[in-house]
């Protein structure tokens, strides 16, 4: 099984699509998942600060975070697996 170490430093693709446009595919690239994940919650933030314009502070939880990551067309974490080269 590998190591904290070893996964922190997986090379990670985040691809998505936010509706069934092609238009709206787009793909951000991180050294690291965890900077990945903090992305995707970058993003909803950001989303959230659209619609409440005007609110400094931001409070959800998880469940809205699964609610936002439901509504895209498609999301996906390809995460560079060192020990398989792939």
């Amino acid at each position: 099984m590998a190591g904290a170490s070893e996964r922190e430093c997986s090379h990670t693709l985040l691809l998505v699509q936010r509706n069934t446009e092609m238009r709206s595919r787009t793909y951000y690239d991180f050294e690291r998942i965890h900077f990945a994940l903090d992305a995707l919650c970058e993003l909803y933030e950001n989303e959230e600060r659209e619609k409440k314009e005007g609110v400094l502070c931001l409070t959800y939880d998880i469940a809205d975070l699964h609610n936002f990551i439901d509504d895209f067309n498609d999301l996906s974490l390809l995460v560079f697996n060192e020990k398989f080269n792939a």
